[in-house]
């Protein structure tokens, strides 16, 4: 059964976490990848990432005062070059960027502990 088929029956405009809950009981995507997508998509979007930053996959966000993550993964370092490009290196950037390179723009989103962990392993599809 093709996918818009199987979507049809909902009658209400699907966006953002909606649409990929959608697709995921609609057997599109599967529920790993679906699931940490849209759990990082809602956190790029609500705690502002989306405003600076351009992130493939997430319509929202194509800010352009912070660096595209585009290819973020194969980068060899982040921080503006200061860190290689870890996961330790990065959860600690995402923490508090400010303590890694004072004159950052990038504000200290007050991320925790879970969403810094869902962001790294999102980033990690980039």
């Amino acid at each position: 059964m093709a996918l818009r088929s199987r979507l049809r029956p909902l009658s209400i405009p699907l966006t953002g976490a909606a649409f990929a809950a959608a697709l995921l009981l609609a057997g599109a995507l599967p529920a790993d990848a679906a699931g940490a997508k849209t759990r990082a998509a809602e956190i790029i979007t609500t705690r502002g990432c989306s405003a600076c930053h351009f992130v493939p996959g997430i319509p929202q966000a194509v800010g352009t005062l912070g660096p595209s993550l585009k290819g973020f993964s194969s980068r060899p370092r982040i921080a503006a070059g200061r860190l290689e490009n870890t996961e330790e290196n990065l959860r600690r950037w995402l923490q508090n960027p400010k303590a890694v390179l004072p004159a950052t723009m990038m504000p200290n989103l007050g991320l925790n502990d879970e969403e810094i962990s869902v962001l790294v392993e999102f980033f990690q599809t980039l």
